[in-house]
């Protein structure tokens, strides 16, 4: 229920009806709540305060519905209050008085018992004092009289390196209590500082034909509230040899919104309903043409270029961005729902819901890019199943009982093919050795580049294992430019995308060598 010390003196004039959340649904910028409410109205026109609702809602979202016999809502506005008000609630600050005094006590107990310390050894140190004068004034032959005068002195001694070692302790305790004091003093302070407290309620108008019952239901939108998809892969081995993929996705949220959100249904929703539907007006586009310069008509400027490959999944299509902003769905909303009811306290801190949970056959292979990487990955071929899809999102990669990386994954539609990697093979290495050599022909200007590529593949393991290393090759756009491979010793060459694909298979401690070969000839007139 609403702590009725916290309601603003300015809505008391209103009937105060405490709703409760029941239904959030989860945008990737912000989320939709469902609060409901039951009060009694009288006949005629009735306002009623809502309270429970955070200081971030959207005005312009928020919708009031009510049941009841012959009763309607003629208006609804929001409301935000702020005060003062202590740090601490009144318990608290009489608690931390009460420590405060007991801080008080303790540090005089310590001081006086200080005081009593050093005034023992003061007195101590002026029996010494006396002692040492009377020994000048007492005969030296007897040596019974200079035995009992030692004895005092010894005595006088043990006095004083005790009250010496009590002062310590006392005032060693004197400061931890003096520390304890002052602490106690700062949070007391803090508790009875002023600080701004914001408040936000909703106020609806009713108009009923006659006293009764109603039920409300209270709708609207709040920043400081969203969620993205997580995943983890499981690669699980079956007693025949084979392979299955376990596909976990949850729902991370995230929410401040000032509202504790306890047992609610929690939906997720990749729609974006912030976004304009209206398309852009298309505007002129103004070309112009110029003639080539001398030099750009005697020369053709050539570089190097990584060129993406326009393919999403496993050849399926062209995709126009690489990342998508916000949720990728693949243009098609998809709402998920939990299983349970949740709670979500405004912290900041990621909650996480499970929303589907896939499992499909796969065919796991080895794979190597020597290029960027001498390790050997795993990588799980499967096809989605299930009739969801697999949002874009980060993934966790799990083989047999241990989480092995950390990856992410791009939309994956239902029923599509997709590869995932899932960790590294230590027992396989690969090295990369690359040379280059130029040549230009005399006369014509003909400038040629070799390049050898040769990779190394190591098995430490103790059994055969098979790997498939990628290796990429030039493609050239121009007629002035041509690219010739002249060995590519037991790959296969994939001309139109420019990769050579290898097959291997190596013997327990065995290494093989493997070579790619290529030239690149170009015109007299080409920079490269």
């Amino acid at each position: 229920m609403t702590d009725q010390q916290t309601i603003p003196n300015a809505w008391a004039e209103h009937t105060l009806v405490d709703t409760s959340a029941e239904q959030v649904t989860f945008f990737e910028d912000r989320a939709e709540v469902v609060r409901r409410a039951t009060c009694s109205i009288p006949a005629g026109f009735s306002w009623l305060t809502l309270v429970g609702v955070g200081v971030f809602v959207d005005d312009p979202s928020v919708v009031v519905r009510v049941r009841g016999e012959g009763v309607r809502s003629l208006g609804t506005r929001v409301l935000r209050r702020m005060r003062k008000v202590p740090g601490a609630k009144p318990d608290e600050i009489e608690k931390m008085e009460d420590e405060l005094q007991a801080a008080e006590r303790k540090r005089k107990e310590a001081q006086q018992a200080l005081d009593r310390a050093n005034r023992a050894r003061a007195r101590t140190g002026a029996l010494i004092e006396a002692w040492a004068r009377a020994m000048d004034r007492i005969p030296r032959e007897s040596a019974e009289t200079m035995s009992e005068w030692k004895s005092v002195f010894e005595n006088l001694g043990e006095e004083l390196r005790s009250t010496l070692d009590e002062a310590s302790l006392h005032g060693q305790t004197l400061r931890r209590a003096s520390i304890d004091e002052d602490r106690a003093k700062l949070r007391l302070d803090l508790g009875k500082q002023a600080e701004p407290d914001y408040r936000a309620a909703v106020e609806v108008q009713l108009e009923s034909a006659q006293a009764q019952q109603v039920e409300l239901e209270l709708v609207y939108r709040t920043p400081c509230a969203l969620w993205r998809p997580e995943h983890m892969a499981h690669l699980i081995t079956r007693p025949d040899g084979g392979h299955e993929l376990e596909v976990l996705t949850r729902a991370t949220v995230w929410q401040a919104t000032g509202e504790f959100w306890d047992g609610i249904r929690c939906k997720f929703s990749t729609a974006r309903p912030a976004r304009s539907a209206s398309p852009p007006l298309l505007t002129q586009d103004l070309l112009t043409s110029r003639r080539k310069t001398d030099t750009e008509r005697r020369q053709v400027i050539v570089e190097e270029r990584d060129e993406a490959i326009a393919n999403v999944g496993i050849d399926r299509g062209t995709r126009k961005v690489e990342e998508m902003p916000g949720v990728d769905d693949g243009g098609e909303p998809v709402s998920y729902e939990a299983s349970q009811p949740c709670t979500i306290a405004s912290d900041g801190h990621p909650f996480r819901v499970l929303l589907s949970e896939q499992r499909m056959p796969c065919e796991v292979d080895r794979i190597a890019y020597p290029e960027r990487t001498e390790a050997v990955h795993f990588r799980a071929t499967a096809t989605l199943a299930g009739t969801s899809p697999l949002l874009a999102g980060p993934l966790w990669i799990a083989r047999g009982s241990a989480i092995v990386g950390r990856s992410k994954t791009n939309y994956v539609g239902q029923g599509e093919p997709f590869e995932l990697g899932m960790g590294i093979d230590d027992g396989l290495r690969v090295r990369r050795t690359f040379e280059e050599k130029r040549d230009v022909t005399p006369v014509i200007g003909t400038q040629k580049i070799q390049r050898k590529i040769r990779l190394f593949v190591s098995n430490l393991s103790g059994s055969q294992r098979s790997v498939h290393l990628v290796e990429r090759v030039p493609i050239s756009e121009i007629e002035d430019v041509e690219v010739n491979v002249t060995s590519h010793r037991e790959g296969r060459l994939d001309a139109r995308d420019g990769f050579a694909h290898y097959e291997v298979s190596i013997p327990p401690k065995g290494t093989k060598e493997l070579m790619l070969e290529y030239r690149i000839e170009a015109t007299a007139r080409v920079v490269i």
